[in-house]
């Protein structure tokens, strides 16, 4: 088997070990489950269980998944689409701004500055900092956001270690036998938060996998390749949409301004 294509060591040593490998996004899951598959067909097995390998994102949306099948919560989990459209919902019915133009952008900046804002854990901050004009207005929309999700029984991915780390205390979710970060530069401090309260609650976390593996550190090139490609798209789009919408620079300045003790 190439080099470039081996299982690293580390990872099938825990998941025979019947522990849970999260990467940190889907195009590193996508290659170590390739790299299992492919490990399997070299040691000539005909059919295998598939790794519990997963992206973060998709780990959390399987632990509420779990907690929907046993009863243990009614919150539906909303997609990227179906967020949008309830911010776009919010802002559109805002006096102040529903004449504000376009609200697409609009609402993908408070999405932005939502998933900012519990990633960092502020969201209990933002009532209590004065902010500016801009920040007073997210708040506004966050509020009546809120307000929506608990009257539909709604939930975003934004909001799931928060949730997740609740019911890991109240023995409402099935851990695995441990978890491997792989793939992760940083944590950020809900990512922290959530690990830190599975580790109190009985389940194991190895020395998390960077680069120091070489078929692993090509992923990771490749992957960084990837990002500086998608990052030059944007640009070209924001290029484009600045072009057809003068006053979209504005609101794409203004979006760090929602949550400004975040950055």
């Amino acid at each position: 088997m190439p080099e470039s294509s081996a299982l690293p060591l580390q990872v099938a040593e825990v998941l025979a070990r019947g522990w849970t490998v999260i990467t940190s996004n889907q195009r590193a899951a996508r290659t170590l489950r390739r790299a299992f598959g492919l490990q399997q067909r070299a040691q000539a097995r005909t059919s295998w269980e598939p790794p519990a390998i997963l992206a973060w994102e998709s780990w959390l949306t399987s632990l509420h998944h779990q907690m929907l099948l046993a009863g243990r919560t009614a919150d539906l989990l909303l997609n990227g689409s179906q967020e949008h459209a309830l911010w776009l919902s919010v802002i559109s019915s805002d006096v102040a701004t529903s004449s504000l133009r376009p609200l697409d952008a609009l609402a993908d900046a408070a999405a932005e500055a939502w998933a900012l804002l519990h990633a960092f854990r502020g969201r209990s901050h933002l009532g209590r900092y004065p902010g500016n004009s801009d920040t007073r207005v997210f708040a506004r929309w966050t509020y009546d956001f809120e307000r929506r999700l608990k009257r539909g029984q709604y939930l975003t991915v934004a909001q799931l270690p928060e949730r997740l780390a609740e019911a890991v205390r109240r023995n409402e979710v099935t851990l695995p036998a441990g978890v491997l970060l792989v793939g992760f530069d940083s944590q950020s401090p809900a990512q922290q938060a959530l690990l830190a309260v599975i580790a109190e609650a009985g389940a194991e976390q190895g020395t998390p996998l960077q680069q120091k593996l070489d078929s692993f550190g090509r992923i990771l090139v490749w992957a960084e390749i990837i990002t500086a490609g998608a990052f030059a798209r944007m640009h070209i789009e924001e290029y484009l949409l600045v072009r057809k919408y003068p006053e979209y620079r504005e609101y794409k300045r203004r979006v760090k301004k929602l949550v400004p003790f975040v950055y």
